[in-house]
């Protein structure tokens, strides 16, 4: 009797965005492969990943990276971005050690990052096939913010080791260019279609004309005061975080009763920075866009050239969202008449014939 295959997927702990790519291609997989064994490794609420998958997993509270460390959802904390990195890298032999005892522990049949780097190091002394799939690396984006400082090189060159040493690089479609990674297999974008509730949003506020501009800034925690931003007559701002306001104009996502998916699908605009998963998602759902544009972010160009392409979208400064000066750039988009084609290839599907075979 064989037994199922065990998948060992890692998680790098910077937002949500990582685990909103992953997530469809594990429910793709799953239907390939129904009695797949999955293991999740990241620092997740298992809330989200439960409401995001269509099976049972392992889930295993596990940090391998933290990408950049923020000050905000928006700003990057350079000096302690690269204190973390050569602090991870004078130790990186033993860090892999480390994981190499986690693998034998665990023995997977093939690892899926997304977009740590450490276990993949880990896995190819195991001689584990490993795969690696994101929008961007870890590599070039630490680069970016580590300019000043020429300890960094060696560091990058370590990362693009252990990058190189994955099966295939997947890169998901809007992605940043890689040309220092020479594994890379391009993916269509990752795709998830909601469902339109608007009615029952305007039920819930009564008002036959209100329209609904969902704020979402990702899974890093952000101090956010809504103290500045527009009042716009009709318009209901939506949002995840908690604020301390009394404005009737504001309401909380938990309230809609709604999956988020379904209510980006049922809002009029997006307010967000720049961000894979909001970006595509928005798009995909034919949801305009307000993004606040974010420090230089090396994926920033792909992502804003692919929305412009497929949707619609208005940027702002980050200045000004702090100062609430935002209302023209979301009025401009409230009324849009849709006319750009549905985007329907979605990468999942791809991505997971190209992993299937792993797990044959």
């Amino acid at each position: 009797m064989t037994h199922p295959k065990h998948l060992l997927v890692d998680i790098s702990s910077h937002g949500f965005g990582h685990f909103a790519q992953t997530c469809h291609v594990l429910n793709a997989l799953h239907k390939l492969h129904p009695d797949l064994r999955v293991t999740i490794r990241s620092k997740l609420p298992d809330t989200l990943i439960k409401e995001r998958l269509n099976m049972t997993v392992t889930s295993l509270d596990h940090k391998l990276d933290v990408g950049l460390i923020m000050v905000s959802a928006m700003e990057i904390n350079r000096e302690a971005s690269f204190e973390y990195y050569k602090n991870f890298h004078n130790n990186y032999e033993q860090n892999v050690n480390d994981e190499v005892e986690c693998l034998q522990q665990l023995k997977p049949d093939l690892l899926l990052a997304n977009v740590p780097y450490v276990s993949l190091s880990a896995a190819a002394k195991l001689n584990i096939p490993s795969i690696a799939m994101c929008s961007l690396n870890w590599a070039d984006i630490f680069k970016r913010y580590s300019t000043e400082y020429p300890e960094a090189a060696p560091i990058v060159e370590q990362i693009k080791r252990a990058y190189a040493q994955a099966e295939t690089f997947l890169t998901v479609t809007p992605a940043m260019t890689m040309p220092s990674l020479s594994n890379t297999q391009a993916i269509p974008p990752i795709l998830q279609h909601g469902k339109a509730y608007t009615d029952k949003l305007r039920k819930q506020v009564d008002n036959d004309q209100a329209k609904f501009v969902l704020v979402g800034l990702g899974g890093i925690p952000t101090e956010l005061s809504a103290i500045e931003w527009p009042r716009i007559p009709n318009v209901f701002w939506i949002i995840n975080d908690s604020l301390d306001t009394s404005r009737e104009d504001i309401i909380g996502q938990d309230t809609t009763e709604l999956s988020y998916i379904d209510l980006m699908k049922s809002c009029h605009a997006v307010l967000t920075k720049t961000g894979y998963g909001m970006l595509v998602e928005s798009t995909t759902n034919e949801t305009p866009l307000v993004c606040i544009e974010r420090d230089n972010w090396p994926e920033e160009p792909a992502l804003f050239e692919w929305v412009e392409q497929h949707g619609y979208l208005q940027t702002i400064t980050l200045d000004n969202f702090y100062a609430g000066n935002f209302a023209a750039e979301v009025v401009a988009l409230l009324n849009i008449d849709w006319q750009k084609p549905a985007i329907t290839n979605n990468g999942a599907d791809v991505a997971a014939k190209i992993i299937s075979p792993y797990l044959q």
